[in-house]
């Protein structure tokens, strides 16, 4: 669990790809159907995304996968 001072590289492609394409995490829960407290938690805090939320969210925003998973190595 992250405890806040850095931010997971996971969350943070999460979160520049919802903003730049999307404009809000509200609008990418609604987009996406990941709840809107769930991908609040997984942005704030790091806890881990699955799978199944990453290829939504690259759905949405028009990216890879990869894009997501690219720098947490």
């Amino acid at each position: 669990m992250n405890t806040g001072t850095h931010t997971h590289p996971v969350s943070e492609a999460a979160r520049t790809a919802i903003l730049e394409t999307l404009g809000s995490v509200r609008a990418a829960s609604t987009e996406t159907g990941i709840p809107y407290t769930t991908l609040d938690r997984r942005l704030r805090d790091g806890s881990q995304f699955t799978i199944a939320e990453l290829n939504r969210l690259a759905a949405a925003t028009g990216r890879d996968t990869s894009y997501f998973i690219g720098g947490a190595a």
